[in-house]
């Protein structure tokens, strides 16, 4: 069975956040050097269009736009674990 998009949950934090290191580790995937906090990611992130992609072993990418509050527009965040 292929990837099934479903709607991002705070339960899915675990998941998003293990992800979102991989792309601190790799550099591939963002400029920040350590993953957030629930509370802080929760706060830079707009409330809709939150998705994740699940696999039967879980989480593999998410997807949800933020703000960035510098510029005053929105950007978009992804990331996807590998096969």
């Amino acid at each position: 069975m292929g990837d099934l998009i479903h709607p991002f949950n705070p339960v899915d934090w675990d998941a998003v956040r293990a992800i979102y290191r991989e792309g601190i580790a790799t550099r591939s995937a963002t400029f920040e050097t350590e993953a957030p906090s629930w509370e802080a990611w929760d706060a830079a992130h707009l409330p809709f269009a939150r998705l994740v992609a699940r696999r039967q072993d879980g989480v593999v990418g998410w997807a949800a736009p933020s703000v960035n509050p510098a510029a005053g527009s929105a950007r978009r965040g992804a990331v996807a674990a590998g096969p």
